[in-house]
């Protein structure tokens, strides 16, 4: 085997060159796929844990309308696109309050998020994730008494 190699090293035909670039090339390809697949799961982790800081707020205020949250949401749709926002039976759209024990679930949906581009060719996918929240919080609720 050793001498296969000394003698293909001797010959000056270039076969052993054109066979190195073949596989430098694969190599760095292989290389581009797995650090974008890697960018693509901290991407995913990043936007687990922005949409569960979401919840632990909602959880802890029963209120789907704060600054905060209008932070987060503003980030994720800056840093990857796509729609962030909450569905709920007893939700209060007038001031976005969530009744104590009642779920709320948060929703965010991308379209295009593109994981992979090489050269000319991205591959782009879907993204969905639904999280859901329990309010804490009671709100007194002013019932005006009928005589």
């Amino acid at each position: 085997m050793l001498q296969k190699i000394k003698q293909h090293l001797k010959e000056n035909n270039g076969d052993m060159y054109i066979q190195m670039l073949i596989c430098t090339t694969i190599m760095l390809l292989i290389s581009v796929i797995i650090i974008s697949c890697a960018s693509a799961i901290n991407t995913k982790l990043w936007l687990d844990e922005q949409l569960g800081d979401i919840v632990k707020i909602v959880e802890n205020t029963g209120c789907v309308k704060s600054p905060e949250i209008e932070n987060i949401s503003k980030a994720i749709t800056d840093k990857l696109g796509g729609d962030v926002y909450f569905v709920g039976d007893f939700l209060d759209v007038g001031d976005g309050t969530v009744q104590l024990n009642d779920k709320v679930e948060l929703h965010y949906h991308c379209d295009n998020y593109e994981v992979i581009s090489l050269l000319a060719f991205p591959i782009s996918t879907e993204i969905n994730l639904v999280k859901t929240a329990t309010s804490n919080v009671y709100f007194k609720v002013d019932n005006p008494q009928i005589d």
